[in-house]
């Protein structure tokens, strides 16, 4: 299965984690991500969980869960962030 690209249009929280809803070229998906999932890929940017990811870049691999975000703007592979969580949602 390949990865799909889409954009981060909604993040919905809850008392396990939060819900990421993703705009992808295969339709819209909901990825699940518990509290330690969610803490961690926080971590991995620069403005921590502060950051608004409202429309930030995915590329989401339904097969095995891997979400990758991006910080929107990154210049090239030194300037790119990337955050990898796994789907727990199906």
């Amino acid at each position: 299965m390949m990865k799909h690209t889409g954009t981060v249009v909604r993040v919905q929280r809850n008392r396990d984690g939060v819900v990421l809803v993703l705009e992808t070229d295969m339709g819209p998906r909901g990825v699940q991500l518990d509290k330690a999932a969610w803490l961690a890929m926080c971590q991995d940017f620069p403005d921590g969980p502060k950051t608004d990811i409202i429309g930030w870049p995915v590329e989401y691999n339904p097969a095995t869960g891997d979400l990758e975000l991006t910080v929107p703007g990154g210049d090239g592979d030194e300037d790119e962030d990337k955050a990898e969580a796994d789907d727990q949602s199906g």
